[in-house]
Order: structure tokens, then sequence, then C-alpha cells
């Protein structure tokens, strides 16, 4: 009888079904929001705005994500745009992960 024969476990596993019991876990599934979101930046906010910023990162258990802008005049029009930004970010992804955006001068690239 080989080893695998014996125990079902030492068996090679696809990589899908191992990405999928990955996916059922909570915390990836946060995670993978929070890469779409990140992902989504340019889109959300447009083109001629992303050249001036970009999305740094999240802080998934505070739903803040950090923004970095080129020069305070695009930090104070982002500022005003939050709510909006924060908005369709969340209804492009599905869920409210977003709850807030900080804009922090930066390198926007």
């Amino acid at each position: 009888m080989s080893e695998e024969e014996r125990n079902p476990a030492a068996r090679p596993l696809h990589i899908g079904a191992i990405l999928e019991d990955l996916m059922r876990d909570p915390l990836m599934q946060e995670r993978s929001r929070a890469f779409e979101a990140l992902a989504l930046w340019e889109e959300v906010a447009g083109r001629e705005i992303a050249k001036h910023c970009r999305a740094a990162a999240i802080q998934s258990d505070r739903g803040t994500m950090i923004v970095d802008v080129e020069h305070a005049v695009w930090m104070h029009q982002l500022q005003m745009q939050e709510e909006a930004l924060r908005d369709l970010l969340n209804e492009r992804i599905g869920r409210k992960l977003i709850r807030k955006i900080r804009f922090r001068l930066g390198p926007a690239v």
C-alpha cells in the first residue's frame, strides 16, 4: 500500500482547490477586496486626478484607504471629493470596506 493510499492527506492537491479554500477565509476575502479597491483607484478617481496621486495602502482593520498626493492643492481638492470617491469605491467592490480616505503629501508615482 502506498503512502497516498494510507494517508489521503499526503496526496497533492490541485492549486484550484487550494485557492478555493483560501478564498473562503474571511480575512483573505477582506484582503482581496482591499487589493481590488487599490486597483480601482485610478478608474474611480479618473485619469487626470490619478496623475497626481496614488492609492498607497488600505488599513482594512480601520477601513482607511491611504492616498499619496503630490501637492497640497490636489490634496485639498481630493479631500473635498472624499465622500463621493469613497462611496464609488465601495459600490464597485460591492461592500462598505472603505470608511475613510486619508490623503497625505507624498510621491504620487
